[in-house]
Protein backbone atom coordinates (compact mmCIF):
# COMPACT_ATOMS: atom_id res chain seq x y z
CA UNK A 1 0.00 0.00 0.00
CA UNK A 2 1.48 3.34 -1.02
CA UNK A 3 1.23 6.00 1.66
CA UNK A 4 1.97 9.69 1.46
CA UNK A 5 2.51 11.92 4.47
CA UNK A 6 1.51 15.56 4.69
CA UNK A 7 5.13 16.58 4.20
CA UNK A 8 5.25 14.68 0.91
CA UNK A 9 7.11 11.50 1.87
CA UNK A 10 5.77 8.62 -0.20
CA UNK A 11 6.55 4.92 0.17
CA UNK A 12 5.03 1.54 -0.62
CA UNK A 13 4.50 -0.26 2.68
CA UNK A 14 3.72 -3.96 2.85
CA UNK A 15 3.78 -4.38 6.65
CA UNK A 16 0.70 -5.69 8.40
CA UNK A 17 -0.44 -3.77 11.48
CA UNK A 18 -1.40 -6.90 13.36
CA UNK A 19 2.09 -8.43 13.03
CA UNK A 20 3.20 -9.41 16.55
CA UNK A 21 6.70 -7.98 15.98
CA UNK A 22 5.25 -4.55 15.28
CA UNK A 23 2.86 -4.76 18.23
CA UNK A 24 5.75 -5.75 20.53
CA UNK A 25 7.88 -2.81 19.33
CA UNK A 26 4.99 -0.39 19.84
CA UNK A 27 4.50 -1.65 23.40
CA UNK A 28 8.17 -1.04 24.17
CA UNK A 29 8.07 2.40 22.50
CA UNK A 30 5.29 3.39 24.87
CA UNK A 31 7.24 2.31 27.96
CA UNK A 32 8.67 4.79 30.46
CA UNK A 33 12.28 3.97 29.56
CA UNK A 34 13.48 6.58 27.04
CA UNK A 35 16.38 4.45 25.80
CA UNK A 36 14.16 1.44 25.18
CA UNK A 37 11.68 3.77 23.51
CA UNK A 38 14.29 4.99 21.02
CA UNK A 39 15.38 1.44 20.22
CA UNK A 40 11.74 0.45 19.71
CA UNK A 41 11.18 3.43 17.39
CA UNK A 42 14.08 2.19 15.29
CA UNK A 43 12.49 -1.27 15.14
CA UNK A 44 9.13 0.22 14.16
CA UNK A 45 10.75 2.35 11.45
CA UNK A 46 12.70 -0.60 10.08
CA UNK A 47 9.65 -2.85 10.17
CA UNK A 48 7.48 -0.34 8.30
CA UNK A 49 10.03 1.02 5.82
CA UNK A 50 13.00 -1.35 5.62
CA UNK A 51 16.49 -0.10 4.74
CA UNK A 52 15.60 1.54 1.42
CA UNK A 53 12.53 3.23 2.87
CA UNK A 54 14.49 4.46 5.87
CA UNK A 55 17.15 5.92 3.58
CA UNK A 56 14.41 7.56 1.49
CA UNK A 57 12.80 9.00 4.63
CA UNK A 58 16.14 10.41 5.82
CA UNK A 59 16.76 11.97 2.40
CA UNK A 60 13.27 13.47 2.48
CA UNK A 61 13.86 14.96 5.93
CA UNK A 62 17.30 16.30 4.93
CA UNK A 63 15.71 18.02 1.93
CA UNK A 64 13.22 19.65 4.31
CA UNK A 65 15.89 20.83 6.76
CA UNK A 66 18.24 21.95 3.99
CA UNK A 67 21.11 20.35 5.90
CA UNK A 68 22.84 17.01 6.18
CA UNK A 69 20.92 16.50 9.42
CA UNK A 70 18.00 14.24 10.33
CA UNK A 71 16.29 15.44 13.53
CA UNK A 72 14.87 12.56 15.55
CA UNK A 73 11.70 14.52 16.25
CA UNK A 74 10.98 14.79 12.51
CA UNK A 75 11.55 11.05 12.09
CA UNK A 76 9.14 10.33 14.95
CA UNK A 77 6.53 12.66 13.42
CA UNK A 78 6.78 10.95 10.02
CA UNK A 79 6.64 7.42 11.50
CA UNK A 80 3.66 8.35 13.65
CA UNK A 81 1.86 9.78 10.62
CA UNK A 82 2.70 6.71 8.51
CA UNK A 83 1.35 4.45 11.24
CA UNK A 84 -1.84 6.51 11.54
CA UNK A 85 -2.38 6.48 7.75
CA UNK A 86 -1.94 2.71 7.71
CA UNK A 87 -4.29 2.31 10.66
CA UNK A 88 -6.95 4.46 8.97
CA UNK A 89 -6.63 2.58 5.68
CA UNK A 90 -6.75 -0.76 7.51
CA UNK A 91 -9.98 0.29 9.23
CA UNK A 92 -11.46 1.45 5.90
CA UNK A 93 -10.69 -1.95 4.36
CA UNK A 94 -12.37 -3.80 7.25
CA UNK A 95 -15.57 -1.69 6.99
Amino acid sequence: MVIKTESGFEWDITAKLDDARLVDAIAVAESDDPVEGLVAYKEIRNFLLGKKGTDALYDHIKSRTGEDYVPMEMVKEEITEIFNVLKDQDEDIKN
